[in-house]
């Protein structure tokens, strides 16, 4: 399995995005981004039959295992979701079609 991804830092945490299209990340260590700002494609590497984004946010964990960190919740246009949630870009998530 391949499994490409970005790590972002925002305050305290830690942000996975996986499953990022190959060569489609726009960002390099250290670059400040914004609301709005594309970052990439979403791909589809793993095992799946269509593009996907894994979203996950943690506390960092030690330097020998930093993704190891406890997960924190992540909200989107104001709701918290569940595993497996859809949102869809340019909807907002409590008007997501099943």
């Amino acid at each position: 399995m391949i499994l490409r991804c970005g790590i972002l830092r925002c305050g305290g945490f830690v942000v996975l995005l996986a499953h990022m299209r190959a060569g489609s990340v726009r960002l390099k260590p250290g670059d400040d981004i914004k609301t709005g700002d594309e970052i990439g494609a979403v791909g589809n590497s793993g095992n799946t039959g269509e593009p996907h984004l894994h979203i996950h946010a943690q506390r960092p964990g030690p330097a020998d295992a930093p993704l190891s960190g406890d997960g924190v919740p992540i909200r989107f246009g104001g709701r918290f979701t569940a595993r497996n949630d859809v949102v869809t870009i340019g909807r907002p998530f409590g008007d997501q079609a099943d």
